[in-house]
């Protein structure tokens, strides 16, 4: 069962590299068994300003209610954060979740739903909102396909890596 699954997992690696961090969120979301949608699907266009800005919403995850997700990547290399990510490990993912929570927090609660930021830093450091939602991924994925959990977190996290990696490389290009 497990060697099923690791080939599958082979198959996305193949299909990473394009896939921008949203999808590949999705892709393990509906892996665990956990039903989502895209936000601009369920408000419509009349309700898609009521949100500051969410990507994923899943329905009945924290429980019953539903939880909208908002991804960010943030790079501690920012002159406007670099004094601050040097004195302190995580202070910019710590800084980008509580003004993620400012924006959308009033917002999410109106409509019936938890606003979770999912903060990640361009090195691949990931808040602690963030860590923990994936680690609850990682729990039911490991329930749904019948894995350790240490299995799961393992190839949810090296999946998640290598697109961080592949779009550092990017940047870099770019540049050049």
């Amino acid at each position: 069962m497990v060697r099923k699954f690791v080939s599958d997992i082979s198959v996305l690696n193949g299909i990473a590299p394009q896939m921008p961090l949203k999808r590949i969120f999705t892709f393990w979301i509906a892996r665990s068994g956990t039903s989502f949608s895209n936000v601009p699907t369920i408000l419509g266009k009349a309700h898609k300003s009521a949100l500051a800005r969410t990507d994923i919403l899943l329905q009945n995850w924290n429980l019953g209610r539903p939880v909208a997700l908002d991804i960010s990547v943030v790079s501690p290399l920012n002159p406007s954060t670099l004094a601050e990510a040097g004195a302190t490990f995580g202070a910019v993912l710590e800084a980008t979740e509580s003004r993620k929570h400012q924006a959308n927090d009033e917002k999410c609660s109106a409509l019936g739903w938890v606003s979770t930021p999912l903060a990640v830093d361009s090195y691949g450091a990931w808040g602690k909102e963030a860590s923990l939602f994936l680690a609850q991924v990682a729990a039911r994925l490991a329930i749904h396909k019948s894995l350790p959990k240490s299995q799961a977190s393992f190839d949810l996290f090296s999946n998640l890596s290598i697109c961080l990696i592949r779009a550092n490389a990017r940047a870099i290009l770019r540049r050049v």
